[in-house]
């Protein structure tokens, strides 16, 4: 018997030949059929592993599932279109995706209002500045101060600055034949004196004065 039993286990120890992996896939086949038939009868034939049935779980992957799976850890593209979720408020101001029109092509939908810039500067080029006649009614023109008058479309001087104070002087009325005189922080006329016309002075004190006579 001792020597029987070498044989054997040399035989069970040695690789397939093709003859042994042509038994093996007809006893898997044989197996399968099986399966099937008894799938085929009501027999439940459900997987588990540790309890949980393997067999049909993709509910357990799905929205909800025990097991959920996100998509944001997952690359490639999906094989649905997705609807992106309400998310405007990352691009406005401030926002986590801020988007800035700087980068965008064509006309915004809303009237924009201009920030203050120079007239000169390179914002404006020579058609620009050419045709700011043409646009000026839509501007706000600043009223007119100081020694103007008048409107934006038709200005007038009405005062002069002289270097001593500096003081701006108010021109008031002065009628034809009167020379102008100096009256505070005012130009008054003063009609000239009867006896010396020619020379252009109101009184003989005023003539003393500047001439500076005793």
């Amino acid at each position: 018997m001792a020597g029987d039993s070498m044989p054997k286990r040399e035989a069970r120890n040695a690789p397939f030949d093709e003859q042994g992996w042509g038994l093996l896939q007809r006893d898997l086949d044989k197996v399968f059929r099986l399966l099937a038939k008894l799938q085929a009868s009501g027999i439940d034939l459900s997987v588990t592993v540790g309890g949980i049935d393997v067999a049909d779980h993709s509910a357990r992957h799905e929205n909800g599932g025990a097991d959920e799976i996100s998509v944001a850890g997952l690359s490639g593209l999906l094989a649905d279109s997705q609807t992106p979720l309400a998310h405007k408020t990352s691009h406005q101001d401030t926002g986590t995706d801020e988007i800035s029109v700087t980068g965008l092509a064509g006309l915004l939908a809303d009237a924009q209002t201009p920030l203050a810039h120079a007239l000169a500067g390179v914002t404006h080029n020579a058609d620009t500045l050419a045709n700011l006649n043409t646009k000026i009614s839509d501007a706000d023109v600043p009223a007119l101060a100081g020694q103007f008058g008048g409107t934006a479309a038709s200005p007038d001087v009405r005062g002069i600055r002289e270097t001593g104070g500096p003081t701006l002087l108010t021109l008031a009325a002065i009628t034809d034949g009167q020379y102008v005189k100096r009256s505070g922080a005012t130009l008054v006329g003063a009609a000239v004196a009867s006896g010396f016309p020619a020379l252009g002075y109101g009184t003989w004190g005023e003539f003393f004065a500047l001439a500076e006579l005793p």
